[in-house]
C-alpha cells in the first residue's frame, strides 16, 4: 500500500516507487552507516525489536509521494516524524482520501510481504522522517536476530489486525444503517463473507 531508495549517501535519491514523478528525498548518512535509533513505531519499540544497523533513515518534504498507486513496494516504512495521507485513484481521475497517519505509524506492510503493485499512493502532508527496511535488511534480521523480526511481525500482524477489525466494524454499521435496503445488504453481506475466505497460497 518500489525500487527503493537510493543507496548513496547523495544529498537526493530516488523515490521509494522508483518513479521519475515523485518528490525526491534527503537521507542524512548516520555514524558508521546505521541509524542510531530503534525502528519501528512503539509497539514494535515495546518488544524490544531494535533492528537500527538494518534500517535506513529517510526524510522526504511536503508534497512528496512516498509510495505510488500501481507501483511496487520493497520496504517497510516506519513514520517517525510527521504526517502522510494514505489516497486511492480511480479511473477517470476521481481521488479519493482514505485516511491520514500520524507518527509514529507503519505502512507499506501488505505489499511488503505480497509481490503485488500498490492499490495506494501514500504521500506526505508535513515534512516526514521516516526508517525504511527493504528486503534483503529484513532477512538478515531473521537470520541474526530472530527475536527481534519476530516483534516486528507480530506488530506487523496486529496493525493490519486493527485495520482488519476497523473495515468488519464499518461493514457491520453499513448493514444495519441500510436493513431494508436488500441489494446492499446482500452485496455487502457477500464482501464480508470474501473477507473471511482462505486465502489460496
Amino acid at each position: 500500500m518500489a525500487s527503493g531508495i537510493d543507496g548513496g549517501g547523495s544529498p537526493s535519491a530516488r523515490p521509494v516507487d522508483g518513479s521519475k514523478e515523485v518528490g525526491r528525498w534527503s537521507r542524512p548518512t548516520p555514524p558508521n552507516g546505521s541509524c542510531s535509533r530503534p525502528c519501528g513505531p512503539k509497539s514494535i519499540q515495546s518488544r524490544g525489536a531494535r533492528c537500527s544497523t538494518l534500517t535506513e533513515e529517510n526524510r522526504a518534504p511536503s508534497g512528496a509521494v512516498i509510495l505510488k498507486q500501481g507501483f511496487p513496494n520493497d520496504r517497510l516504512c516506519f513514520l517517525v516524524e510527521g504526517t502522510v495521507v494514505i489516497e486511492r485513484a480511480y479511473p477517470g481521475g476521481r481521488k479519493e482520501v482514505v485516511t491520514t497517519l500520524h507518527a509514529p505509524a507503519i505502512f507499506g506492510t501488505t505489499t511488503f510481504f505480497r509481490t503485488t503493485p500498490s492499490t495506494i499512493s501514500i504521500r506526505a502532508t508535513t515534512d516526514v522522517r521516516m526508517l525504511t527496511l527493504d528486503h534483503p535488511a529484513h532477512e538478515r534480521l531473521r537470520r541474526t536476530n530472530p527475536r527481534a523480526s519476530e516483534a516486528l511481525a507480530m506488530a506487523v500482524v496486529r496493525v493490519l489486525c486493527e485495520r482488519f477489525d476497523l473495515l468488519d466494524q464499518r461493514v457491520s454499521d453499513l448493514l444495519a444503517q441500510h436493513a431494508n435496503d436488500q441489494p446492499k445488504v446482500t452485496e455487502w453481506s457477500n464482501f464480508r463473507a470474501r473477507l473471511f475466505e482462505e486465502p489460496i497460497l
